[in-house]
């Protein structure tokens, strides 16, 4: 756990400022355009998110790859460039491609988001911005695939400081439009940030032709996330858009509390699984290998999240009065609920990791159609008589099973077994969350919020190793004594 703890603090950094702009974009959406504006924001959001999966075609990790892979010849070699190209080939056609259709359907689209055509030209908008988010996606890629780390945490980090000053007087001038807008800004600046970098460090260096052999282990590479995260936003959309058109935008709001905090921090350890655990994986030679990269990554996982996620479920009108207004309590029961799907999520991400790394990639499409066709389903049948509560219910439930499957086939085919030490983990998570949930749904007191705050000292006493205790003791007074995260 350690390493992990090293070899990403770097891009845990540019993931704690990707969540501050987004939480700091997300209050003032709260409080100077209210529920209603939330919730029209919140289904153009997600609609853009699902629009980025087919702006690069998901080839992030296959450019990193391929950087990584070539840098060691030098820069400047013809194979860099073909990459490089490559890569800038495929994302501007791709984004270009679906930027104008989507611009020729906007009536349509608007009317499916919405019920009614007349948001079309913030459809458009989001057409022509669309390249330039898949552009600065790539060009993050291929900084990280030169192993420039630090660089790229310290221009992203500046771009989204830019974001930040910005963000509260565009959306007091403009309104829904400055939301909008404000989204765009999100990559353009960080795009003019990675330009600068190469003014200095010269990474971007394009050969004549391009490399249909780079091209199709870009596009294979993607093809599994095009499909997971089209399929799981396409379910997303659907749900946004029975609640905005039985309930109301204002509903919608609501609910865009709900996935905020059930889905933005997240980033934060998944850099790590990404950037480090899934080669670790891919490179071991034997199942006992594979079983010590899972129980480290999920220990890990579990270390960074159980604690965030406990404590919004314990003091949720707490956070939704410091990240959106007291208009938005009414979220309080919902998001307590669905907290519990990013809690299945995450002790089976390291399980997902694995099987992917390993090819076993039948049982990951398989898991992939499930959970949000699961999710769907349940919706339907349980949204007309609890409306929210039965969403929430629905993402609940499908995590669990995604995680049981996961489980499942890790151990079928690695014979991935929990060690000692994660054995106790799982058991003190289980009983502090059964805890945090009866108690705050039952025992609404500051009293009863306090004990199962502090519960979270005996959780982690009992869950971790002595080392472990040293090791982050140490890390702590290393940053308070020299300001420094690595």
């Amino acid at each position: 756990m350690k390493k992990i703890v090293k070899g990403s603090s770097a891009l845990t950094a540019v993931s704690i400022g990707e969540m501050l702009t987004r939480f700091i974009r997300t209050k003032c959406i709260a409080l100077l355009l209210g529920t209603s504006g939330t919730g029209f924001l919140a289904q153009l959001l997600l609609f853009f998110e699902m629009l980025r999966v087919w702006g690069d075609l998901g080839s992030r990790r296959a450019v990193i790859k391929q950087i990584a892979e070539q840098r060691f010849q030098g820069k400047a070699t013809y194979q860099y460039g073909e990459v490089v190209k490559t890569s800038f080939f495929l994302a501007i056609a791709a984004s270009s491609v679906v930027g104008v259709l989507v611009a020729v359907f906007s009536p349509h689209i608007s009317r499916l988001l919405y019920g009614t055509p007349s948001h079309y030209f913030f459809i458009i908008f989001l057409a022509a911005l669309l390249p330039i988010a898949s552009l600065c996606t790539v060009t993050a890629s291929i900084v990280k695939g030169n192993l420039e780390y630090m660089a790229f945490c310290k221009y992203t980090l500046a771009a989204y400081a830019a974001v930040i000053i910005l963000i509260p007087p565009v959306i007091y001038f403009f309104g829904v439009w400055g939301g909008v807008v404000t989204m765009g800004l999100f990559y353009l600046f960080p795009l003019i940030a990675y330009l600068i970098l190469n003014a200095r460090k010269h990474f971007l260096h394009f050969s004549e032709k391009l490399s249909i052999k780079n091209l199709k282990e870009q596009f294979s590479y993607g093809f599994l996330q095009i499909y997971q995260e089209s399929l799981t936003h396409f379910v997303r959309i659907a749900i946004a858009t029975v609640i905005i058109r039985s309930l109301g935008l204002s509903t919608m709001g609501i609910y865009q509390v709900v996935m905020t905090f059930t889905s933005i921090y997240m980033a934060i350890p998944i850099q790590a699984m990404s950037g480090y655990v899934f080669p670790l994986i891919a490179a071991s030679k034997n199942n006992e290998e594979i079983n010590l990269a899972i129980n480290e990554s999920m220990r890990y996982l579990m270390f960074v999240l159980v604690p965030i996620i406990v404590v919004i479920m314990v003091m949720p009108e707490l956070f939704i009065r410091l990240f959106f207004s007291a208009e938005f309590t009414p979220a309080v029961p919902v998001l307590r609920l669905q907290l519990l799907s990013p809690l299945f999520i995450l002790m089976s991400y390291s399980y997902m990791t694995a099987l992917t790394a390993k090819g076993k990639l039948k049982c990951t499409y398989f898991i992939a159609t499930l959970y949000p066709l699961l999710c769907l389903a349940i919706t339907g049948f349980f949204f007309p008589k609890w409306q929210l509560m039965g969403v929430a219910g629905a993402f609940a439930f499908a995590g669990l099973v995604s995680c049981l499957l996961h489980f499942f086939f890790a151990q079928h085919y690695f014979g991935t077994r929990l060690l000692p030490k994660n054995k106790r983990l799982f058991i003190m998570t289980g009983l502090w969350v059964a805890l945090a949930y009866i108690g705050t749904t039952f025992l609404r007191h500051p009293a009863t919020q306090v004990f199962l705050v502090g519960f979270g000292a005996v959780w982690f006493m009992v869950s971790s190793k002595s080392h472990e205790r040293q090791y982050l003791q140490d890390k702590f007074k290393q940053i308070l004594g020299r300001g420094e995260l690595v």
